[in-house]
């Protein structure tokens, strides 16, 4: 008896996009608005990519927003810091490419009812000493969306990190977070969580999966997909594209469609404009982190942030038609992140720590029990001091807190007060102990090391100096810190017990190596020629600035960017 063969149907649109995330979402939508019929190909069961799980910050340079905040700021010395972060890789005509397009998308995406953003003022370039940082210009954050507006497609929205959600269920915006942790000594913040709340209630009530009231990168998405869809695109999930179609034209070879399996059909798709790579890079397959990743963070004590999803397909069919990638060797927007076990969140799950290591009252330590970097310093910059202290080995650390910092900042998935860290003292995900002998045993340090390595930082701390690693020197560092803080907002002793500790490894946020392009998103082939009817944007693409993360929003600004340049490429009216 003979296999049945898969059913095949042939269709045809104008433009395929390949992923939806911010960057497939951008292109989908400013081709719909050029007019074209637009498909977008997702190969997850849910819309939305690793943007989905984000912060949602974009890196624009010369916004509006700034303009009207009356900040100074010039392509000129976005141009020298974009310079200065890409090194050897610096590509001038594509950074200017970006920085004139930029605020020229953002206009177009709220104005086609796309998400409306706000600068993140507090936000700075992470090297201040760089020619060109900005302090507080250029990284802007998108506003609230209501999720009941996409009507059935809300439960088609991939859900934020479970172990970010509030009651299971409710998003908190990155801009409400110091507003929610006041609540219980503040009026205006108590009657702010009361609303917040009681909006949740009423959504769970009449039995929504979660929360409608959207943010952060969760909004970002459902607000491009809304706009979207308002505008016909059709929106595929479950559809992973298996080929690019390519024929020969007048001698060179044009993408003129692709394969995708959708659902278990195969569909045989003609584009007649071309096919936009957007499928979010590489770093959820453990197979091209191996190709592409250091040692350190290439094996199983990785912690996969980004969707499974993310798995290279898209790189994959584009090197079988010729692409060239260009590789970094830093090769990924690096967090430390911590494992969720299953129990707190469902299926485990990394979390990205961001926030807490910046505050008074934490440090953290290596395996032999010593601090090994700033605390405070940029997340990619901390797995990279990691790497570097664990020497070629799997590195891991331990991020320690007192009782008192715990409660006021929270530490990874463990909450702040009010919430119970209960649960996550049950799992093992929270250490506990009353002294700092006992905390050495659980975390398996030596105890004599650790109780140096910690007085030596109290006594720095009580002073507002840390002569190791020069933490809160830097106004980058005191941005992130507790500024009601005193002597210093990143320093405090560690002196209160119990004391706590949560295991960071390496994580990352998405990959830095990918397609090489030109200022056009078009597809370069190994020749350095553009391949004719194929563009690329998001981290399907190599990084703008080479293997570095200089700024917060700096993936999310410039796929959305290149997602708008792809699209006028195609549609054939160039940025």
């Amino acid at each position: 008896m003979t296999a049945e063969k898969p059913e095949t149907i042939a269709t045809t649109c104008d433009l395929l996009v390949v992923g939806s995330g911010a960057a497939g979402l951008t292109a989908a939508l400013t081709a719909a608005g050029a007019g074209l019929k637009v498909i977008i190909a997702e190969r997850a069961d849910f819309f939305g990519g690793t943007t989905a799980l984000s912060e949602g910050m974009v890196w624009i340079p010369g916004s509006r927003q700034a303009r009207e905040a009356g900040v100074t700021d010039s392509a000129e010395s976005a141009l020298a810091y974009m310079e200065r972060a890409a090194g050897s890789a610096f590509s001038p005509v594509r950074a200017r490419a970006f920085l004139e397009a930029a605020p020229k998308m953002l206009s177009f995406v709220e104005s086609a009812g796309g998400p409306r953003f706000t600068l993140a003022a507090g936000s700075m370039d992470y090297h201040a000493d760089w020619p060109g940082a900005s302090c507080g210009a250029r990284s802007l954050i998108p506003g609230l969306f209501d999720g009941r507006l996409l009507g059935a497609d809300f439960n088609r929205l991939r859900r934020p990190l479970e172990s970010t959600l509030v009651f299971g269920g409710m998003t908190i915006g990155s801009g409400e977070l110091m507003t929610m942790r006041r609540a219980h000594r503040d009026p205006f913040a108590a009657w702010h969580a009361v609303r917040l709340i009681g909006r949740y209630a009423v959504d769970r009530a009449m039995g929504r999966p979660r929360g409608t009231r959207i943010a952060n990168g969760n909004g970002l998405i459902a607000a491009l997909a809304y706009a979207c869809m308002r505008q016909g695109v059709q929106l595929w999930t479950s559809s992973s594209l298996t080929g690019l179609r390519t024929a020969d034209q007048a001698g060179s070879l044009r993408v003129v469609g692709a394969s995708i399996d959708r659902k278990g059909v195969e569909i045989n798709l003609s584009t007649l404009r071309g096919v936009v790579l957007a499928g979010g890079g590489f770093s959820g397959n453990a197979s091209m982190r191996k190709r592409f990743f250091p040692s350190g963070a290439s094996g199983s004590e990785h912690v996969r942030i980004v969707p499974e999803c993310v798995a290279g397909d898209t790189l994959k069919m584009a090197e079988a038609v010729g692409a060239q990638v260009i590789a970094f060797s830093n090769a990924a927007s690096w967090a430390p992140a911590s494992r969720v076990p299953a129990s707190l969140a469902g299926c485990e799950e990394g979390f990205p720590h961001f926030m807490e290591r910046q505050k008074p009252g934490f440090i953290a330590v290596n395996d032999k029990g010593r601090r090994f970097v700033n605390e405070a310093t940029s997340y990619s910059l901390f797995v990279q001091a990691m790497l570097a202290d664990a020497n070629g080995s799997q590195p891991a650390c331990w991020l320690i807190c007192d009782r008192p910092a715990l409660r006021r900042y929270g530490m990874g998935a463990a909450p702040p007060f009010p919430m119970s860290i209960g649960r996550h003292l049950r799992s093992g995900y929270l250490i506990e102990a009353h002294n700092l002998l006992e905390l050495a045993a659980r975390i398996g340090v030596d105890a004599e090391t650790l109780n140096s390595t910690i007085q030596a930082f109290n006594t720095g701390a009580r002073t507002g100096h840390d002569p190791e690693f020069n933490r809160g020197e830097s106004a980058v560092d005191r941005a992130y810190g507790d500024p009601r803080h005193s002597p210093h907002p990143n320093l405090g002793a560690l002196e209160n017990p119990p004391y706590y500790a949560v295991r960071l490894h390496t994580g990352d946020i998405g990959s830095l190596a990918g397609l090489a392009s030109d200022e056009g998103a078009r597809v370069l082939d190994t020749t350095g020629r553009a391949i004719p009817g194929l563009c690329v944007a998001g981290n399907d693409a190599a990084s703008l600035f080479g293997g570095t993360y200089p700024a917060g929003g700096i993936t999310i600004g410039p796929a959305m960017t290149f997602g708008w340049i792809a699209a006028r490429t195609l549609a054939g009216s160039p940025a």
